[in-house]
Parts: C-alpha cells; sequence; structure tokens
C-alpha cells in the first residue's frame, strides 16, 4: 500500500505541475495576444484569465496543503486528484488544438483570395450619364489581423490624363546641373547633371492628387464606418497597398533574367498613382508615389526616402511609432516597406539597415 501510496503522490505531483506550466505559459499568449492587439474577443480573453488564475491558485493551495500538515494523506485523497487534475488536462488540449493563433499574410487561402483581386474596365451608360472605369474589390489585413474589403476605383479619364502627364514629362526638365568637366584631349567642357527624383515624385503627385478622388473618397467613408483613429487609418491605407503583389516597372525592356512579373519601356520606369490604381502593377516607387499621395492627402507628415546603395525606395512617416527611423529637422520618419506583406511601421530589412544611406526626396511640406 504504501508503494502505490507513494507512486499515486508522484503523479499528482507530475500531473500538476503540468497543469501549472501549461496555465502560466497560456497566461503569458493571452498578456500578448493582448498587448500587440490581435483580434480575439476580450471578454473571453478576460473569463480565460479568471480561470487559468483560479487552477495556478488551487494548485498552489494544495501543494501547501501537502507540504505543511502533518496529516499523512491517503492514497484515495491523490487519487481523486488525480482524477481532477487529468480531466483539466484533458480540457486543456481540446482548448489549445481550437486556437487559431494569427498567421502569417502569406498563406494558401489569402493568396487564394489574391489571385482573384483583378482590376476590370466597367462602362455603365444610361440616358442621362456615360461612366466609364477601372474597379477592383481588394481583400487584406491589416496590423492587428483585422479583415477589410473595399472598392479600389479610378475614372478611366483620370489614368489618360495620368499617363499623358507622365510620358509628356522630359527627363532634361527633371535633372540638376551637378557641375562641369574639362576633356584636355577634345578640349570639350561637358556639364554634369544628376536626375531629380524630388522633381519628378512631385510633379506626379501634385497631377494625380485629384485624379484619385473615387480611392480617397472610399478611404475616408471606411474609416468613419469602421471608426478608425489616425493611425489606424494610415495602417489602413499602408497594409491595403503592401498587400498588392509585387511587379517590376522598369524603363528599359524586361530581360528574361528580370524579376517576374514585369513591365518594360515605362517612362521614368513606374506608374503613376492612377496608372497604378487602374493595372495595380508596381514596384517600390509606383507604390511610395501612392501611398505618399493618399497619406499627404489626409495631411499625414509623409516623406519619400530613396537609397541609390540599395535601389529601392520606402516611406517615411512621422507618427508614433517603434522600429527604424530617419530624422529631420527633429522630426523621426519610420520606415515602411510597401513591398511586402505585414512590414510593420518602423520595419527596415536586414540588408537596408545603414540609415546614412538612405536620403529624403520628397517631404509632404514640400507639396
Amino acid at each position: 500500500m504504501k508503494l502505490l501510496h507513494n507512486f499515486l503522490r508522484f503523479v499528482y505531483g507530475l500531473l500538476s505541475g503540468i497543469l501549472m506550466f501549461a496555465s502560466i505559459m497560456l497566461l503569458i499568449c493571452i498578456a500578448f495576444v493582448a498587448l500587440f492587439n490581435f483580434k480575439y474577443d476580450k471578454h473571453t480573453l478576460i473569463f480565460l484569465s479568471i480561470i487559468l488564475i483560479g487552477i495556478i491558485g488551487y494548485l498552489v493551495y494544495n501543494k501547501k496543503v501537502v507540504i505543511n500538515t502533518k496529516r499523512d494523506y491517503q492514497s484515495w485523497f491523490f487519487f481523486k486528484e488525480i482524477l481532477k487534475v487529468a480531466a483539466v488536462l484533458f480540457v486543456f488540449g481540446l482548448f489549445i488544438t481550437k486556437i487559431q493563433l494569427p498567421k502569417p499574410l502569406t498563406d494558401k487561402k489569402e493568396v487564394a483570395v489574391v489571385e482573384t483581386e483583378d482590376v476590370v474596365l466597367y462602362t455603365d451608360s444610361s440616358e442621362t450619364s456615360y461612366e466609364k472605369y477601372y474597379q477592383s474589390k481588394q481583400t487584406w489585413f491589416d496590423f492587428r489581423r483585422r479583415k477589410h474589403v473595399m472598392k479600389f476605383r479610378v475614372d478611366y479619364d483620370s489614368v489618360v490624363k495620368s499617363k499623358e502627364n507622365r510620358e509628356s514629362l522630359n527627363r532634361v526638365d527633371y535633372s540638376n546641373k551637378t557641375g562641369t568637366r574639362f576633356n584636355a584631349k577634345t578640349r570639350t567642357i561637358y556639364r554634369t547633371y544628376t536626375f531629380s527624383w524630388e522633381k519628378l515624385y512631385g510633379n506626379l503627385v501634385k497631377n494625380d492628387k485629384s485624379l484619385i478622388d473615387d480611392l480617397a473618397l472610399e478611404f475616408y467613408n471606411y474609416q468613419i464606418q469602421k471608426k478608425l483613429d489616425r493611425k489606424q487609418f494610415a495602417e489602413l491605407m499602408i497594409t491595403a497597398i503592401q498587400d498588392i503583389p509585387y511587379g517590376l516597372v522598369l524603363s528599359d525592356s524586361c530581360s528574361i533574367d528580370e524579376v517576374k512579373p514585369c513591365v518594360g519601356n515605362v517612362k521614368f520606369g513606374l506608374f503613376a498613382p492612377a496608372e497604378y490604381i487602374s493595372n495595380l502593377h508596381g514596384d517600390c516607387d509606383t507604390r511610395t508615389v501612392l501611398l505618399f499621395t493618399l497619406l499627404s492627402r489626409f495631411n499625414y507628415d509623409v516623406a519619400i526616402l530613396n537609397s541609390k546603395e540599395y535601389k529601392h525606395s520606402m516611406l517615411g512617416l512621422n507618427i508614433a511609432a517603434t522600429g527604424k527611423f530617419k530624422a529631420f529637422k527633429y522630426k523621426k520618419y519610420y520606415f515602411i516597406e510597401t513591398t511586402a506583406r505585414g512590414c510593420p511601421i518602423g520595419y527596415l530589412s536586414k540588408d537596408f539597415l545603414n540609415i546614412d544611406n538612405w536620403d529624403f526626396v520628397l517631404m509632404h511640406n514640400n507639396i
């Protein structure tokens, strides 16, 4: 009997220890979920936390009773406690298998949704009006794992105006003279220029700000409907653009070795904002110019940063955040990666970490 008693006591101690550990770990997970505002019902989290704290309190109390009491408990006591702890562990197992933790934005279900979000050219006509517009239905998840569905729309005429403006620009007019160079052999003076991305981006933003009225209004109405605060509204627009699949845009023709999909022979190697809404095909600077246009339209303190070293363009946003930033006039502009899903404000890839390699090329207050 003594051997059975000691065995039951050992099993009780082992199972209660496992239950104690599982309860503490689950409490930590609940705290993590609450801290990062994942989409879970708050009342359920509070109720579950109270139950877990009760379980931990019960186990601590029982352990003290077993250790401190002078009476040697009978085997029946430990057998009953083993049944209780085993039952709770069984329920724990069922509960944990049902939990759906936040998943990466690259799961199969979401990719399947993205593949159906094509842009369609619509023509609506009646006796009194005629409308022709590009429209797509976009579905994405924000940083807090909340699902959003919105229509991206732009008028056909606006896209035409946007493209005509971009193609009418002369590269020479957007170059800055940096100096002169004398060739002694030919006795010729050469002027040297650098291309001004600030002038080009600024022109595209100014020209297209009114051309994307439909999309801006759609975002605004969605903000009112969902009662989003200012930071959540910025994150809504950022994650919407991040979710659009990457597409390379080149000023030259696409070669076999280029990233696919690729669109070549596009002047300046980017699409203007209204054009991008009509085709949803864009790489880094096409996306940063569109997001800059949207965010500046709602008076966010936003900037575009380019890197010659990394051959990349990113957005900078002066907002309460954590992570990587570049300062300008005592203000912090947190980096925003626009070409990959789920990259939070302040995220900077390990391949782009040298802040000195990033230059401000366009500021919100310069538009």
